[in-house]
C-alpha cells in the first residue's frame, strides 16, 4: 500500500502542469502507429515481398517514433521542455534506436514463443505474456533514456536491468494495473471482436475487418471502434505511472550504472553558462 502511494506521488509530481500533453503525445502517436500498421494490411497483398519489407522498414520507424515519444518523460522529470533540437537529436539518435529497438523486439519475440511452448494453459500462458510485456516496456523505456542521455551500447542494456533489480518493487507496483487490464484486453477484446463482427468479418486485423463489416451491419462498427478506443485509451493511461516511475528509477541509478551520459553533461554545461 506505502508503494503504491509512492508511486501515485512522483507520477503526479512528474506529470503536474504537462500530464495532458505527455498523454496526448502518447495516444496519437500510438494510434497513428496502429492505424498506418492497420491500414498496410488492407491496401496491401500481406504475403507479397513487398508488404513485408514496407512493414519492417515501418516497424523500424515506430521505434524511433516511440523512443522520441519517451524523450518527453527525461525531459519532465528534469523539469525541460521538449522542443525542435530534441527531434533533431531524435534523428540523429535513429540508427541506435533501430538497432537497440530491433534487438530488444527480437528478444521479446523469443520470450513469448518460450512461453506458448512451456505454458499450454491459457490462463497461465497469459499471466507470464502479461509479465513479459511490462517487463519490455519498462526495459524499452529505461533503455531509451539512456539513448538520450548517450550511454554506450552495452551499457544500455547491462544499466537497464540494474535499474529495474534496484527498483523492481516500485516498477511493479507501478505497472501492476497496466498488466491485468492487458491481461482482460488479451482475453476479452478479440471475442467481443468476433462476436459484433462476426468470424467471417474477423481476420486478426482491426481495421480490415471493420470496413469488410461496415457494409453489412454500420451498427457493428460503431461498437467495434468504440471498444478499441476505451481498451487503448485505458492503456495509455496506465502506461503514464509505468513512463513516470520508470524515468524516476532512471534518474536516480544512472550517474553508477549508466555513468556515459554525454548528452546529460552537455545539457548541465549548458544550464551552468546560462547562470
Amino acid at each position: 500500500m506505502q508503494t503504491m502511494q509512492v508511486v501515485f506521488y512522483h507520477t503526479k509530481d512528474i506529470l503536474k502542469k504537462r500530464g495532458w500533453r505527455m498523454y496526448a503525445a502518447l495516444f496519437f502517436v500510438s494510434m497513428f502507429i496502429m492505424l498506418y500498421t492497420e491500414g498496410l494490411q488492407l491496401l496491401m497483398d500481406t504475403a507479397g515481398t513487398a508488404y513485408i519489407i514496407i512493414s519492417f522498414i515501418c516497424s523500424l520507424l515506430n521505434m524511433v517514433m516511440m523512443d522520441t515519444v519517451l524523450f518527453l518523460f527525461v525531459k519532465a522529470i528534469r523539469k525541460q521542455t521538449f522542443g525542435k533540437a530534441d527531434l533533431v537529436y531524435s534523428c540523429k539518435k535513429a540508427p541506435l534506436m533501430i538497432i537497440v529497438g530491433f534487438l530488444l523486439a527480437m528478444l521479446q519475440i523469443t520470450f513469448s514463443l518460450v512461453c506458448s511452448l512451456f505454458f499450454r494453459i491459457q490462463w497461465l500462458y497469459l499471466i507470464v505474456y502479461a509479465l513479459i510485456y511490462a517487463f519490455f516496456t519498462i526495459y524499452n523505456a529505461l533503455v531509451a533514456y539512456g539513448i538520450y542521455d548517450g550511454v554506450n551500447f552495452l551499457q544500455l542494456f547491462s544499466g537497464s536491468l540494474y535499474i529495474m533489480k534496484e527498483h523492481a518493487k516500485e516498477l511493479l507496483a507501478a505497472s501492476i494495473f497496466l498488466i491485468l487490464w492487458y491481461m482482460a484486453g488479451q482475453l476479452l477484446v478479440p471475442k467481443l471482436t468476433v462476436s459484433i463482427l462476426g468470424s467471417a468479418y474477423y481476420a486478426g486485423a482491426i481495421i480490415p475487418g471493420i470496413l469488410r463489416a461496415f457494409f453489412i451491419s454500420p451498427l457493428a462498427v460503431v461498437q467495434i471502434t468504440l471498444l478499441n478506443m476505451v481498451y487503448y485509451s485505458v492503456v495509455y493511461v496506465l502506461l503514464l505511472p509505468v513512463y513516470c516511475i520508470s524515468v524516476r528509477a532512471y534518474e536516480s541509478e544512472h550517474y553508477m550504472c549508466m555513468p556515459s551520459g554525454t548528452r546529460f553533461l552537455e545539457e548541465v554545461c549548458c544550464d551552468e553558462k546560462n547562470k
